[in-house]
């Protein structure tokens, strides 16, 4: 066989390891999509789970009422999904001040697989003075 007829295409050989190695680069580059895809849908229910937290810290602030030391449990609705939330009021050292947890997750969601969202806050006495003026 003469050079010049060598020189005309790839061998079987050569095709086959070109396949296998755009079909292992095609195989990371969907995993990789996946990944993010995954990952785009898991900041987003973070982000409806905080919303819903946040609200519910504003529904405490906004009512003007001393919530008890207690804590309580109940279901919202956001974005076309129900929303569990754990409320959590406890004493601090400071009189006249309540700190608020609020533990957000997606109802039905496994908790023990689950880490919810949490938010924080703090609320003064409804009759608390607002300090001095300027």
């Amino acid at each position: 066989m003469s050079s010049a007829d060598r020189s005309q295409g790839f061998t079987l050989l050569e095709a086959l390891i070109a396949l296998a190695v755009v079909a292992i680069a095609m195989t990371a580059i969907l995993h990789s999509i996946a990944a993010g895809a995954t990952h785009a849908a898991k900041l987003q229910e973070r982000r409806f789970a905080a919303w819903v937290a946040q609200n519910r810290l504003a529904e405490l602030r906004l009512s003007r009422q001393w919530p008890p030391v207690q804590q309580i449990t109940g279901e919202t609705r956001m974005a076309n999904d129900a929303w569990t939330w754990r409320q959590t009021v406890s004493q601090t050292q400071a009189p006249g001040i309540r700190r608020v947890d609020i533990d957000v997750w997606r109802s039905g969601a496994d908790t023990a697989s689950t880490s919810p969202t949490r938010l924080s806050g703090f609320l003064l006495t409804p009759n608390a003075q607002a300090g001095p003026s300027p």
